[in-house]
């Protein structure tokens, strides 16, 4: 899979950040609907995934504003 990110740092994190947030909402919508159907166990497990997945977003964010912050020309103009 190309992610077209061309070994740029910039776009690396900007996408990274987003793909952990959808991957976050997509394990909470599993977990809930597993929860739903009394399968406990899927939604303990997707939970997990889903608040670790926010954790990565949160941690990606931060990075992508330091990024904006020390070098607003490369991060805004890639």
């Amino acid at each position: 899979m190309d992610l077209r990110t061309e070994n740029n740092p910039y776009i690396s994190f900007v996408y990274t950040r987003f793909q952990e947030r959808a991957t976050a909402v997509s394990h909470g919508n599993t977990a809930r609907l597993a929860r739903a159907r009394g399968d406990g166990v899927l939604a303990r497990v997707c939970g997990i995934i889903a608040a670790d997945d926010k954790r990565h977003e949160i941690a990606y964010a931060r990075i992508v504003e330091q990024q904006l912050r020390l070098d607003p020309h490369g991060a805004c103009c890639v």
